[in-house]
């Protein structure tokens, strides 16, 4: 893996809160240094994406309801904007879903472009803090730290930008996993213009039952089934 770009922004709320007044955006202006802090991050975030069996969409191209899809076309194909202008507007837009949801609270958006495997990705996670004890290795002393809560990690979207450009679907992939379930993620779903969501594990099953089905009709043997 090769991180290309990094950043994170702040998107403050207070929970039991909603309208406009409601969110309170802190914008970081430059890239986040690549180094081993950053690629860790990174590492955990993907390997939990990978555990966690996304399910895949499409974005929706409407400019007006789907403005996500304007940002990204203006960052990786027309590249009026570069990648900070990218998050920002994307930030602004996550806020602005957030103040629809009166549970979502202070987040953390955090966008990387990365390659692997000779793919171009971009990956967009809404991090959380949490307060967490450590010891001095030293003085064995017990203090605070505010570290991010990755295991806890609720949304977060992933984007294969050569098979967006082709329209080569699933191009677009999705976690979920809110407290209050789907609706408590519906905010980012929304924000990011997801369309026609799927889930993979359900169409996998209902596509192999189809097949069974067929199979079962026509009579086939089992070396025909297979």
């Amino acid at each position: 893996m090769h991180i290309v770009d990094a950043i994170i922004h702040k998107v403050a709320k207070q929970k039991d809160t909603r309208g406009h007044s409601s969110t309170t955006i802190t914008p970081r202006t430059e890239s986040l240094t690549i180094d081993e802090h950053l690629t860790q991050l990174v590492q955990e975030i993907l390997k939990l994406y990978a555990r966690l069996s996304p399910g895949y969409g499409a974005l929706g191209q409407d400019p007006v309801d789907h403005p996500f899809s304007t940002f990204l076309r203006e960052y990786t194909e027309d590249k009026s904007i570069g990648f900070i202008e990218f998050t920002a507007k994307t930030n602004r837009r996550i806020a602005s879903a957030m103040q629809g949801h009166q549970f979502t609270t202070t987040s953390y958006p955090s966008f990387i472009r990365y390659n692997n495997q000779g793919r171009d990705w971009i990956l967009i996670a809404v991090l959380k803090l949490k307060d967490q004890v450590s010891v001095d290795d030293e003085t064995l002393d017990l203090s605070s730290a505010r570290v991010f809560a990755i295991q806890d990690l609720r949304e977060a979207a992933r984007i294969d930008v050569q098979k967006w450009h082709q329209d080569d679907q699933p191009y677009l992939s999705f976690i979920k996993r809110g407290a209050g379930g789907d609706s408590s993620s519906e905010y980012f779903r929304t924000a990011m213009a997801c369309l026609d969501y799927t889930d993979s594990k359900y169409h996998t099953t209902l596509a192999l039952g189809a097949l069974r089905q067929y199979c079962k009709e026509r009579e086939y043997t089992p070396e025909q089934t297979i």
